[in-house]
């Protein structure tokens, strides 16, 4: 790793500075320095600080389609609970990534939202069948309960 890449704040350091108490500057000197992470795991909802949650979907975000794909079932972990810190942060980036790539990860998960019956997580998930290619890549079973949920709670 190049000098130039390497963090100058270790990971205490960073949520501190990316916390909403913080003041916005040094938010944004975060948001700089969280985009040197390598290990993006740190970043999905830390349990220690919810406060940091909105930057750290943002620095997540900015990472390519290819570098999320290890983590897509905790990009749509994060769309449980719309109340969330960086919700639509996650959901904005999901809806944007190639169907084809987050498609295992979306039929993962509508199928862990059944089997916890998660049904707000449900009606959360449908709002991403507005991508036609992801709608018609699904089995006709998540078709069927994706376009019901939808209609319940997007429209």
């Amino acid at each position: 790793m190049s000098e130039k890449s390497r963090m100058k704040v270790d990971i205490n350091e960073l949520f501190e500075m990316i916390s909403w108490n913080s003041p916005e500057e040094i938010q944004r000197q975060g948001i700089e320095e969280g985009k040197k992470v390598k290990y993006l795991s740190v970043l999905f909802q830390p349990v220690e600080d919810k406060s940091v949650w909105e930057n750290c979907a943002k620095i997540i975000c900015e990472r390519s389609d290819q570098e999320l794909d290890s983590y897509l079932f905790e990009m749509f972990e994060w769309l449980q609970d719309m109340n969330w810190p960086g919700f639509s942060i996650i959901y904005n980036r999901l809806k944007e990534m190639s169907p084809r790539c987050i498609k295992p990860g979306y039929s993962y998960s509508i199928k862990r939202a059944l089997l916890t019956q998660d049904e707000s997580w449900l009606y959360y998930l449908s709002g991403l069948i507005e991508n036609q290619e992801l709608y018609d890549l699904l089995s006709q079973e998540h078709q069927i309960l994706m376009k019901e949920k939808y209609e319940q709670f997007w429209k």
